[in-house]
């Protein structure tokens, strides 16, 4: 038999006034998990986490934790650590009162310190008991925060956009150092985010949200290889979106390129669709002269990442759906930018993978 799920939520709705932040949201977790809720400002997934928490009441609907029903529970009766974005550490306690916060009256000065110094050892902060939030960094304040929140040692962890005030080089680090901790523990996580490269390089799991509905759940794979919504291709990683019109059998004509897409649903003939590509789902060498899906292109524009470019490539008779000219974007590596000979002005020859495509009605474009 499968193992229940650690965390349930049916049919779980929230208004605020004629506002629907949540609109019926079902949802099973397995324990062990680190788990992303990701989506835009205002998609519901802070709402969603506090009603987890039990710091937010929902309209209807149910929560469930490790098989009991926490639905109308107070926080204090629930069994989860909590890290916000702010902090939320005390100003006028030291580092060890702010850790040792939710363990007074649970057990003796002797223990409560030997607990606290375990877990700043844990975050990588020992010796800082003394220390004011005002003397530490931003990133160091928020290892205090994780620690406190893992002071009762809970069996849930939410993170409510821990790393957003942070600047890039510490975000990137200390996700890193969140997800081996969450690793070690075993501990299931939650956290919400609104920034992709976060979800895509922590999360076990990803739950798209968006106007208060899920649109998928998956490994970061999943999400970004067979989005099952347009949202979930606009919103996470680049894509390209091609109007484009179907021809039976899974092909499906582009301006100058017809691709066969097998994946997904038959269309019928005429259907106007649209196609979504990934800018390094494209063929470079061994394209062959008759393969449908090979076209020529001239380097409009190119934008540099760093380990990556984005080339800008415009394809003649490539157009949208109000017959403007459709730009194409391409990635390349910089050792592929020379080995192609992608420069400005310059044709470059190309085929898509058609292998890769996704197709929707047209119509059905993200929110």
């Amino acid at each position: 038999m499968p193992e229940s799920p650690y965390l349930s939520l049916r049919q779980v709705r929230k208004d605020f006034g004629a506002f629907t932040a949540l609109d019926g949201i079902d949802l099973d977790l397995p324990a062990g998990e680190l788990v992303c809720f990701l989506g835009p400002s205002g998609c519901g997934k802070t709402t969603l986490l506090r009603i987890i928490a039990g710091l937010e009441v929902q309209s209807s609907g149910q929560v469930w934790q490790n098989g009991r029903d926490i639905s109308a529970l107070p926080p204090a009766q629930r069994d989860y650590g909590i890290v916000f974005q702010s902090y939320a550490l005390f100003p006028n306690l030291t580092v060890a009162a702010n850790v040792a916060y939710g363990l007074s009256g649970s057990m003796d000065k002797a223990r409560i310190a030997a607990r606290v110094d375990e877990l700043l050892t844990l975050v990588g902060l020992p010796g800082s008991e003394r220390k004011y939030p005002a003397q530490l960094s931003g990133g160091q304040q928020q290892r205090i925060a994780l620690a406190r929140a893992l002071a009762t040692s809970p069996s849930l962890l939410l993170l409510d956009e821990p790393l957003s005030a942070l600047d890039a080089i510490v975000r990137v680090h200390l996700r890193k150092e969140i997800r081996a901790l969450q690793r070690k523990l075993g501990l299931t996580t939650i956290m919400v985010t609104h920034d992709q490269d976060e979800a895509l390089s922590m999360a076990d799991r990803i739950v798209v949200m968006n106007q208060g509905v899920i649109e998928q759940v998956g490994t970061p794979m999943e999400i970004y290889r067979t989005p099952a919504t347009p949202f979930v291709a606009e919103f996470v990683g680049k894509v390209n979106r091609l109007p484009a019109v179907a021809e039976g059998g899974h092909w499906f004509r582009c301006g100058p390129l017809r691709l066969q897409c097998t994946q997904g649903a038959e269309f019928r003939p005429g259907r106007p669709v649209t196609l979504y590509l990934r800018p390094e789902d494209r063929r470079m060498i061994d394209v062959a002269a008759d393969d449908p899906g090979r076209c020529t292109g001239v380097v409009r524009g190119i934008e540099f990442l760093g380990g990556n470019c984005l080339a800008e490539l415009e394809v003649e008779g490539l157009r949208d759906a109000e017959g403007q000219p459709l730009p194409l974007y391409l990635q390349f590596s910089l050792n592929q930018m020379d080995e192609f000979g992608v420069r400005l002005g310059q044709p470059l020859p190309f085929a898509l993978r058609a292998d890769r495509v996704r197709v929707f009605p047209a119509g059905a474009e993200a929110a």
